[in-house]
């Protein structure tokens, strides 16, 4: 080979180094600008160019991250995948607890359950324990309780959604209020960086007398509501005179950001004095602050406590769910989180309290992906607050949300952006046709006969102690001599039968860890009054 053959051989390398590295450096500045878009959460310019440069074959851990968390952080699962995917390949699966938990939220949105399981598990192996991995150690078999949830509503998409994104509904007497960003007749409507949608506002439609809401007779609920950034998450009491519902840091036309630049979510609160009167100007609750978000208000049943969710200091996760007192005065306390059994390091959002059953929306625990919702019972006195997936048709692989039911009836709505609906998020009727499960149940049942003739009993008083023999609940057997009683899971109960003209029976009864369990516990009374007690040991 000539001399000159090897100059222009070296010659050709070291243009086409120069151009590599010329072109890692243009794709670096891309980068930084994407990053300062990023840092101020416009997240979809950001990902334009972040898209642009890894589509030059541009590797980068942190490219891999924030494009993975743009799709992440707007619902978009399925997108998130590929490039957690990417980042999870380049780092030989050495991610940090957030990232694997969201590569495994995206795997569910892709409904690959067994190796987003086995991501989780992951998280293992790190000394600060967490109770996402805690809770699937603890319920391998999650997808079964998923599915002996399922099945007990009835869902149907709605007509008056818009192509944009409606969500969260609250409902008195026959007109609901719900959030949504579609265009109205009002001002030009203003775009949020975040996902590069405008912001939402509340409005108002009528019902129909089979609970379906009416496009046709839908409005802004007001101008002392709505402002010109989010209004979202309404909540009405009972009377219709007040009115709770989220907003950005907007108070008397001020906008407040916090230390970190960025301006938070905050509670308001408008009231009127009858319905179909204006609302009042809102007022932001006391507990609201600068530098911290709070959002999702909702009231229990006595109107005494509101639940809402905030990511102030003492939040285990992204967010929380808190409660606060009020009293018959309208005075507020002091926000106090929900347990841990409750709140996790993931996402507790959008409370609702019926029947002291607490509805909320979660990624932390244990669901078919994104966000789903959860139910658990406030009424149970017990030591771990059982928190139980409320299964299909509600929950899909996309995020589920903002469940509602109408008080008395059997109807409510949820919200999702699952496929197949008009806009980014939808609204869903929803009809109850079986009670959820609540809490971890087994149900003990049985004949009651006379040991001397086999007849069945009636009328035989069964009552419910504790280990300590304290008082729970009792029933009565049918003509057949049937009873039928609801047990916690692994509590230690005593059974005791009592009839007039028969001896007293107690039998001690183990429950067991399994849900929905039913075993059966039949007794013989022997006649007679002498008190003796026939004491035996049920275990299940």
């Amino acid at each position: 080979m000539t001399f000159f053959n090897k100059y222009s051989i070296f010659r050709t390398i070291s243009l086409l180094a120069l151009q590599l590295n010329a072109q890692v450096d243009k794709d670096q500045l891309k980068v930084n600008e994407a990053n300062a878009m990023f840092d101020k959460y416009a997240f979809v310019d950001a990902r334009q160019i972040y898209l642009e440069v890894a589509n030059n074959g541009f590797v980068s851990e942190d490219v891999y991250k924030k494009l993975g968390d743009s799709y992440y952080f707007n619902s978009d699962l399925k997108n998130a995948n590929k490039w957690y995917q990417k980042l999870y390949d380049l780092k030989n699966g050495e991610l940090n607890k957030d990232y694997l938990f969201r590569y495994a939220m995206s795997l569910k949105g892709n409904k690959q359950y067994e190796l987003s399981d086995q991501i989780l598990l992951k998280l293992n192996q790190f000394s600060d324990k967490d109770s996402r991995y805690s809770l699937l150690e603890k319920e391998r078999n999650y997808l079964n309780l998923i599915d002996l949830q399922s099945g007990r509503y009835e869902i149907s998409s709605l007509e008056f959604n818009s192509s944009y994104s409606d969500a969260s509904v609250a409902h008195h007497d026959g007109v609901i209020f719900y959030a949504s960003n579609k265009p109205n007749s009002g001002a030009v409507k203003r775009i949020h960086g975040w996902n590069n949608k405008p912001y939402y506002e509340i409005y108002t439609s009528i019902l129909d007398s089979s609970y379906v809401p009416s496009s046709e007779k839908s409005e802004l609920v007001g101008i002392n509501i709505n402002s010109k950034f989010h209004e979202l998450s309404p909540y009405v009491t009972k009377d219709g005179l007040t009115l709770y519902f989220s907003r950005n840091n907007f108070t008397n036309n001020k906008y407040l950001e916090a230390k970190d630049g960025v301006n938070k979510l905050k509670i308001y609160k408008s009231t009127r004095v009858s319905v179909g009167d204006n609302w009042s100007l809102a007022e932001e609750l006391p507990f609201n602050n600068n530098d911290y978000n709070t959002s999702h208000p909702t009231l229990n049943a006595n109107e005494d406590t509101m639940y809402f969710i905030s990511d102030m200091e003492g939040t285990r996760g992204m967010s929380d769910i808190f409660k606060v007192s009020i009293d018959t005065d309208g005075n507020i306390g002091i926000p106090e989180p929900l347990g841990n059994d409750i709140n996790t390091e993931g996402r507790e959002n959008f409370p609702f309290i019926i029947d002291e059953k607490l509805f909320f929306s979660s990624d932390g625990h244990l669901g078919l992906g994104g966000l789903d919702v959860f139910v658990t019972d406030l009424s149970k006195q017990i030591e771990i607050q059982t928190v139980i997936n409320a299964g299909r048709p509600i929950n899909s692989p996309e995020d589920d949300f903002a469940f509602y039911m109408i008080p008395e009836t059997k109807r409510g709505f949820f919200s999702s952006n699952r496929p197949g609906g008009k806009g980014d998020d939808d609204i869903y009727a929803l009809k109850e046709l079986k009670p959820l499960i609540a809490s971890c149940n087994q149900y003990v049942k049985g004949i009651v006969k006379s040991k001397e003739t086999q007849e069945q009993l009636n009328e035989v008083t069964i009552s419910l102690f504790n280990e300590n023999l304290e008082f729970i609940e009792e029933t009565t057997t049918d003509a057949s001599g049937f009873y039928e009683l609801v047990l916690d899971c692994n509590e230690k109960y005593i059974v005791r039968a009592t009839k007039s003209g028969y001896e007293v029976v107690e039998q001690f009864v183990e429950s067991g860890v399994e849900f929905e369990k039913n075993f059966e516990l039949s007794l013989t009374l022997k006649s007679g009054n002498s008190g003796i007690l026939d004491v035996q040991k049920v275990v299940k």
